[in-house]
């Protein structure tokens, strides 16, 4: 009953926002935050079978439903303009739900849909909505930052009172999450996941209009991403915020304030008791770094057992368990590897690589930072291989990278339109903005007046 509740609600925000779709799939990434992969049975009442997914792969699924119906042929559009990055990701998504069912992990087609098939659909969507309308991308963007934000400060507040808050009993099912545990992670499903939404939001900051955002909400998502205790994440971090610094579209003067505001704010958290976690964890990894080890070694050495094929996802569990192993492979393009042969695997990285590598120059200031910047994170643990909002985020930042964002963040310039209906649209620069002005045709020195 609670499943058949979530999808009717699903379909009538999908059907509502018909037009609007990139604020259905913000919304199926706010339901995949706020809402982690391990309550979600709370929320659908389905844990297991072939119904177990996400609410937000729900909301994803009847927003493309809706776009077939209302806008197939913007759909078919997005398609073809990137024909060939479309059919090599499909194609791998089809063999990875074939060789899953197939294999020796057939419960694993659940985590192939919510984390690769669904979020590549909700890139489709994007693709469509955005071209159509791109200030929507700002409000995908403005989505993620906020999320980013939203559960730094909730990290703060479990770091304080030293309690995670929400989910607690479903937490405690994880084996990791045991008495004494100081690592904290917000709604989303593990320090490591949230480091990397952190992560992603950084570089989106250097797009903002209002620059006095930028140092505030920068040293919040610094404290947040300390907290986790990834190391991983506490470098991507800081390379994030030099990134905002260098590249904000602001004055010298504001930049140096800027840089004096974040390095106070950095020498003060790395003294206080917030970084005592994440210094502990450089000076004794508990053997992290060991086994990570351990698992490249075993990887190099039986690779060419699944070239071509795997064993379905989550069976590299099942490997590393038999290889001896004390953890997984802690590596997505690894353990896909493992899951559907090392082609395939290839093939998926490097399609979206390619995607984010050959963008729009339009695209929103500081999208292919962060997503340069995902792809890599999700390298770093076993990120694609549970149920978390991990897919989800990599392709929505890559659809923020591809496609181009509106004209007044496509950077400075003069661009000139030709005539339409005896007018034509002038884009003249004014310090760093970019000002779109309406001429008659042609134009003259009292023929335009501001748009």
């Amino acid at each position: 009953m609670r499943l058949v509740l979530v999808v009717g609600v699903s379909l009538i925000i999908s059907l509502l926002l018909r037009r609007r779709p990139v604020i259905a799939i913000s919304l199926a990434m706010v339901v995949w935050t706020i809402v982690p992969g391990v309550a979600v049975g709370e929320l659908t009442g389905r844990t297991v079978g072939s119904l177990s997914l996400h609410a937000g792969s729900w909301l994803v699924l009847t927003t493309l439903l809706a776009q077939l119906i209302t806008d197939p042929r913007g759909l078919a559009e997005a398609m073809v303009r990137r024909v060939f990055s479309y059919v090599a990701v499909l194609l791998v998504i089809a063999a990875a739900v074939l060789e899953t069912k197939t294999g020796s992990a057939a419960h694993g087609v659940v985590l192939a849909l919510d984390e690769m098939a669904v979020p590549f659909l909700a890139f489709w969507i994007l693709s469509a909505g955005i071209a159509r309308r791109p200030a929507d991308g700002l409000i995908l963007r403005n989505v993620v930052i906020g999320l980013a934000v939203g559960e730094s400060v909730l990290t703060i507040v479990q770091f304080a009172s030293d309690n995670i808050i929400f989910y607690n009993a479903d937490f405690l099912t994880r084996y990791w999450y045991k008495p004494g545990w100081n690592r904290w992670m917000g709604t989303t499903d593990h320090p490591l996941v949230l480091s990397m939404l952190i992560c992603a939001a950084i570089p989106l900051l250097v797009g903002l209009r209002r620059r006095w955002l930028q140092p505030v909400l920068l040293v919040v998502m610094l404290i947040g991403v300390v907290i986790t205790q990834s190391r991983s994440g506490v470098l991507a971090a800081g390379l994030g915020a030099m990134f905002v610094v260098l590249a904000s579209r602001t004055s010298t003067l504001r930049k140096i304030v800027l840089i004096v505001i974040m390095t106070g704010s950095a020498f003060m958290i790395a003294t206080s008791s917030l970084s005592s976690g994440v210094v502990d964890r450089v000076n004794n990894d508990s053997g992290s770094a060991l086994a990570r080890g351990s698992a490249w070694t075993y990887f190099a050495d039986s690779w060419s057992h699944y070239l071509w094929t795997g064993g379905g996802i989550t069976s590299n569990y099942l490997v590393a368990s038999e290889g001896g192993l004390d953890t997984s492979f802690e590596n997505a393009f690894v353990m896909y590897a493992v899951d559907l042969g090392v082609f395939l695997a290839a093939a998926y990285f490097i399609t979206q690589i390619v995607l984010v590598m050959r963008g729009s120059p339009r695209r929103i200031a500081g999208s292919r930072t962060a997503a340069l910047m995902v792809l890599v994170l999700c390298q770093t643990f076993n990120s694609l291989e549970v149920k978390s909002l991990v897919g989800m985020l990599i392709w929505s930042v890559i659809a923020l990278a591809v496609l181009p964002g509106p004209e007044r963040d496509a950077g400075p310039g003069l661009h000139r339109a030709g005539p339409t209906s005896g007018k034509n649209r002038l884009t003249r620069r004014r310090g760093s903005a970019a000002r779109p002005r309406r001429c008659r045709w042609p134009p003259g020195p009292r023929r335009c007046r501001p748009a």
